[in-house]
């Protein structure tokens, strides 16, 4: 079950960084919006919850989740404001959950919430930094109140906190488990596909594979 579960969320990656990039979640904060870069918190529950009652989002390949989250920051305290659902793309018609759905909100919002965003202005993509880059800002969220908030101001100052991430990561029992199914999971795909091109030498490749990924990890709650 885990090597199905492995293989599942290396191919859910790769769609995650060549496929069609996913529109994000906003979050809100003293009025100002930003793109949620690294996580959909509530997908799953959100998803059967649209399904379960039928709400008929229109899907399109840049929202494969069938909604927009929206986040807002108050106090301190991090929760959930609403979701869009797109109806009707050409007459730009939405639902909003807040307007009749106010229970599953109130419900998602009595969740303990902890974990790591990486914020933007711009509505970009945690895997192009490198070509777009604009200040991040970095939220840990413990318990649903904000206890770090900082920018990153510079394409090097990220790369170097991803970096230090990394290297703390790799301390802990998390990444032992997740190296191990992460090189299971390269091997495989290694034996069932013939590689012509020159590739990295297999360590490597999955350490790069865990640390571009990093920060999408559920398991990312805290900086290290």
């Amino acid at each position: 079950m885990k090597t199905i579960l492995a293989t599942l969320f290396f191919i859910f990656s790769l769609i995650k960084i060549q496929a069609t990039e996913q529109q994000t979640d906003l979050l809100y904060i003293n009025g100002e919006k930003y793109h949620i870069l690294n996580k959909f918190l509530h997908q799953d529950i959100l998803g059967q919850y649209i399904e379960d009652n039928k709400l008929n989002s229109e899907i399109n390949t840049g929202l494969w989740r069938g909604y927009i989250g929206e986040f807002i920051v108050e106090n301190n305290i991090f929760k959930m404001k609403d979701a869009i659902i797109p109806i009707d793309y050409q007459k730009d018609t939405n639902l909003r959950l807040s307007k009749n759905h106010l229970t599953i909100l109130e419900n998602l919002n009595k969740k303990s919430i902890n974990t790591v965003l990486f914020l933007s202005k711009i509505d970009n993509s945690i895997h192009r930094l490198d070509q777009n880059f604009s200040t991040i800002k970095v939220l840990e969220i413990k318990d649903n109140e904000v206890v770090k908030n900082f920018d990153l101001n510079s394409d090097l100052e990220y790369n170097q906190f991803k970096c230090d991430q990394f290297q703390k990561y790799k301390q802990t029992k998390a990444y032992k488990r997740n190296y191990y199914y992460s090189l299971k999971t390269i091997q495989n795909s290694r034996e069932k596909y013939d590689y012509e091109d020159e590739i990295l030498p297999i360590q490597e490749e999955v350490e790069n594979f865990i640390a571009d990924l990093l920060f999408e990890e559920e398991d990312f709650t805290h900086i290290l």
